[in-house]
């Protein structure tokens, strides 16, 4: 039996690209969580670290968004992330309680997690890859043999 991968990087001209794998769809977006931040800052194990280690945590948060798609709730919540990651300079780690709900009208997702900011002595010396945006180029949510995957394009 194959070791299950969460995502992968995968080559693209010019962005950077990962495909994202999971058993169900909350596991999809939990790999779509490190999988991002692991693009960000090289290691998803650097987050994890900082996250347990971390005195100036902020309060547990909700984050609550409803899509018209999976699709859409996937590009929103990336895009969420990058957003705080930009202008807030937090980020959302641990996620806790993760629940996706799929609806007549699309998908709805709720997530409790603690954000952290980021220090500024952190931010000077991380090798930060940049993402301006998320993109819809190629994002298609696929189910085959009991595994769920999509591929996500980053524009950088």
């Amino acid at each position: 039996m194959d070791k299950f991968i969460p995502f992968k990087e995968i080559e693209h001209t010019a962005d950077l690209a990962i495909q994202i794998f999971g058993r169900n769809l909350e596991e999809l977006f939990h790999n779509a969580h490190q999988g991002f931040y692991t693009i960000v800052f090289g290691n998803f194990k650097k987050i994890q670290k900082m996250a347990n280690a971390s005195q100036d945590k902020c309060p547990l948060k909700t984050l609550q968004l409803e899509e018209t798609s999976l699709e859409d709730l996937l590009h929103s919540f990336l895009s969420e992330l990058n957003y705080h990651l930009q202008s807030k300079r937090t980020i959302f780690s641990p996620l806790l309680n993760l629940e996706i709900h799929q609806t007549s009208n699309g998908a709805r997702l709720r997530i409790n997690a603690t954000e952290l900011k980021l220090s500024s002595q952190f931010l000077a010396e991380a090798d930060i890859t940049e993402i301006k945006a998320v993109t819809y180029h190629g994002l298609k949510f696929v189910q085959e043999n009991g595994l769920w995957s999509v591929t996500v394009i980053f524009d950088i």
